[in-house]
């Protein structure tokens, strides 16, 4: 190994072709530190060249930068192309650095050119070439291109999510497929969890950015379609456009923001709701939603403490749900499976969330910081005209129980007194407040 790192001291000897050079590398069987010497040797040999005709090919060089400034990260292979516009050579020298996350080296240039390029997802066509080339070099001993539809939109048309696939795989090769499917899910979490983790910490972004990266994560997890992004959710490759939007990269990333965004992110997040009086409104809607996309996770049913209007005959029912889905403009979807939360469209009239649970029941929901006497919509003025919207989209035939649930913040309550209680008591209407803290407690202390 010394005899040739010694050969390689420096590329202008005419010791090698530039394709023995390459294979030497590929054959190398020194130790990592010798790897880096000879690695370093090689580029700082390349100052006192005008021209060189190679191509770089950097994994990761991200991982060479600090995230906020680009500058080295007490590495040397850092220092070493980061010091790239300090060699004399004018052209010939493309440096193409392949990541996930894009975060751009002013050094890495070609003259005045810059050619870091950043790799998208693939499409189809693309990827069900790749799979198949898995299946041609041995790396998956069974051919999934059976599966190809399903498993390009689990892979996001992403190359690194079918070669870690591919692992998976051959560490279970008697998983089916959806068992499949779950054990890489399970997999990648962590690692865009890590990844999401650190685009939320105020300490390392700073009160403004992480304000705008956790707002916009808030809205993300509630659904909503994205036009402009926060530059650092691009450069840590969390997100791609489509159709004018931006969403998260693939679906272990999805799973990941509803993993990361704990009761802690969850109390900065409202707090920066709650401070806008412009939308205050919605921090209400943002916790309703945490809480269902937590249950989610945990498999546990949503509890909802409920009494009527005037605060009588407390009793609790169980609300289980796995999809949530919104409702941006007319028509509400046109078929709602069971377990569905539908977040409705900003201007259906009387409630906020459809919820048609596991158990088949369908539950109206409106939440407020009003009590229910100063809310301006009632239930029985636009009963039939709303079920009959979403009678349409569940199940034909659906019998369950019909539950309409006002949630609020206020501790008002009616008098319940026949002869005094407000011409807008409902016995129908199942009240959540906060009179005695159920609100409180249903949305797990983070709003009171």
């Amino acid at each position: 190994g010394e005899d040739v790192l010694r050969s390689h001291k420096c590329i202008t000897k005419p010791t090698l072709t530039l394709l023995e050079f390459v294979n030497e590398g590929l054959n190398w069987q020194g130790t990592c530190q010798d790897t880096v010497d000879f690695f370093e040797s090689v580029v700082l040999s390349l100052r006192v060249m005008d021209q060189i005709p190679v191509v770089f090919l950097i994994d990761q060089c991200n991982a060479f930068c600090e995230v906020q400034s680009s500058a080295s990260c007490c590495s040397r292979i850092a220092d070493m192309f980061l010091n790239w516009n300090n060699f004399r050579m004018v052209r010939g020298g493309i440096f193409y650095a392949f990541s996930s996350s894009f975060r751009i080296m002013p050094a890495a240039k070609d003259g005045n050119h810059c050619l870091i390029l950043q790799l998208r997802p693939m499409d189809k066509s693309s990827f069900g070439s790749l799979l198949e080339e898995q299946v041609t070099s041995g790396q998956l001993s069974k051919d999934f291109t059976p599966f190809l539809d399903d498993l390009y939109a689990h892979c996001a048309g992403l190359p690194r999510e079918l070669l870690t696939f591919s692992t998976v795989f051959r560490e279970h090769p008697d998983y089916d497929f959806k068992d499949l499917q779950h054990e890489h899910l399970l997999e990648r979490v962590d690692v865009y969890r890590n990844r999401i983790s650190t685009l939320l910490m105020k300490k390392t972004l700073g009160k403004e950015l992480a304000c705008e990266s956790v707002t916009f994560a808030c809205r993300l997890l509630m659904g909503e379609k994205m036009s402009k992004v926060p530059p650092i959710w691009v450069e840590a490759g969390m997100v791609v456009r489509t159709d004018r939007f931006y969403h998260l990269i693939c679906k272990a990333a999805e799973l990941a923001l509803y993993q990361t965004f704990n009761d802690d992110t969850m109390l900065t997040a409202l707090s920066i709701f709650q401070d806008d009086p412009s939308v205050r409104w919605r921090a209400l809607e943002l916790a309703f939603i945490y809480v269902f996309r937590t249950s989610m996770i945990s498999g546990n049913s949503v509890v909802f403490t409920c009494t009527n209007l005037c605060g009588v005959g407390e009793k609790q029912f169980f609300v289980g749900i796995h999809s949530i889905h919104r409702s941006e403009s007319p028509p509400q979807p046109r078929s709602i499976e069971r377990g569905t939360l539908v977040v409705c469209r900003r201007n259906q009239a009387l409630i906020d969330f459809f919820i048609y649970a596991t158990d088949g029941s369908k539950i109206m929901v409106q939440v407020s910081e009003s009590s229910y006497t100063e809310h301006r919509s009632k239930w029985g003025s636009a009963r039939e005209s709303v079920l009959a919207e979403f009678d349409r989209a569940v199940r034909p035939g659906s019998r369950a129980a019909v539950k309409y649930v006002y949630v609020t913040t206020s501790k008002c309550l009616m008098r319940n007194n026949l002869l005094s209680r407000s011409q807008y008591f409902d016995p129908e209407v199942l009240l959540v407040s906060n009179a005695k803290g159920a609100a409180s407690k249903f949305f797990r202390g983070l709003i009171g």
